[in-house]
């Protein structure tokens, strides 16, 4: 963000557009090096026939990737002629410029919505991202970008409504909230108390979360384990995982017969497939044996991934935490911990009841340290 006395600029690339760019500039370069190596290397030359498809037609995807993966969007509020400027940008073009008055503006919009991505195979898959509009007051709404980050959306939500002075509309929650320019750093502690929620000093029993007393601080803990999903993630790893030994890893054999260096090139190719497996078997763990812990105290607050030992830890200091609010997740129903730094979203509490009973309890313990 680049602030000054009349201007406020934001830059972005949309997540959909650079994922696209990275998935064809990398599977273009690939067959691209294979032809260059043929053609460099080759006694009498490649073949015509050979150029096109290694050559040709690599190097117009990879092109093509390359402008999306370098395509940006650019939300520039002009607060000396009270516009804000849409623009969409690949390099050496500009591909639109609109301009918006500050009269026409009713709110910035933070909206989640779930995408759906379907392979050549007929299989699909389902992923979430947060999308910033500006909400006119003719009931139009007008893109400014998306993000699979949460904590970058609202960033930029801020940034815009503090330089238009316009309140945030958020639709991640039901009902949404409205937050207004001046509300946008209060932390939570302070605003919950002019907030009309059920006071709850103790979990009722039969909650699944179980509950803690230390001496400064309250400490919530409650079970990952979701069998049914955690068999289904172990076999697709196991045949993932499976895979890519039997079949690639003799082609890693095989191409030693080619080459050291394309033996070593190919391994490499394949380290992204091994990752993935090798993430979705540590899911599938997690199903059987993972537990979160969420510790609340006057200084910190701080959400653990426990697999038998803490794996993961993420820290937010408490008077830096701005929401407490429940929302609706591909997981299931949740609740969130807001800053601007981070989102410690709580999930896999149990009902929409037990959670906006842990929802009211962690507001408790925040305002009343108890």
């Amino acid at each position: 963000m680049d602030d000054s006395s009349s201007t406020t600029t934001l830059t972005s690339s949309s997540f959909g557009q650079r994922l696209v760019g990275l998935f064809l500039v990398g599977f273009s370069s690939i067959f691209f090096i294979v032809g260059i190596g043929a053609a460099l290397f080759a006694e009498d030359g490649p073949p015509v026939f050979f150029l096109i498809p290694f050559l040709a037609v690599p190097g117009l995807f990879m092109l093509i990737g390359l402008y999306l993966l370098l395509s940006t969007d650019e939300v520039i509020v002009d607060r000396g002629r009270s516009e804000v400027h849409i623009v969409s940008r690949i390099p050496l073009y500009t591909l639109s410029d609109e301009r918006v008055r500050f009269g026409l503006i009713q709110g910035i919009t933070i909206q989640r919505e779930i995408r759906v991505h379907h392979s050549n195979k007929g299989s699909s898959s389902r992923y979430e991202v947060w999308v910033l509009y500006l909400q006119l007051a003719s009931g139009e709404k007008k893109k400014l970008s998306e993000s699979s980050s949460e904590v970058e959306v609202r960033g930029r939500s801020e940034a815009l409504a503090k330089a238009t002075h316009r309140p945030i509309i958020d639709n991640c929650t039901s009902p949404p909230t409205i937050r207004q320019p001046n509300e946008l750093d209060i932390p939570a502690s302070d605003s919950l108390r002019r907030e009309d929620f059920e006071r709850v000093y103790q979990l009722p029993q039969g909650h699944p979360v179980a509950e803690t007393h230390l001496a400064e601080a309250v400490v919530f803990t409650w079970s990952m384990r979701n069998p049914a999903i955690g068999a289904f993630l172990l076999i697709f790893a196991i045949f993932w995982l499976g895979g890519i030994v039997s079949g690639p890893g003799a082609g890693i054999a095989i191409a030693l017969n080619a080459g050291t260096v394309f033996a070593a090139f190919f391994a490499v190719f394949m380290l992204p497939f091994l990752a993935a497996g090798l993430l979705v078997l540590g899911m599938a763990l997690l199903m059987f044996a993972g537990e979160q812990v969420l510790e609340v105290s006057p200084r910190a607050v701080s959400l653990t991934t426990r697999l038998y030992v803490p794996i993961r830890t993420r820290t937010v200091a408490t008077n830096a935490i701005e929401e407490v609010r429940k929302v609706k997740r591909m997981g299931g129903p949740a609740v969130e911990l807001v800053s601007d730094e981070e989102v410690l979203t709580l999930q896999g509490m149990g009902s929409i009841k037990d959670v906006t009973v842990m929802d009211d309890r962690i507001k408790t313990a925040l305002v009343y340290r108890r």
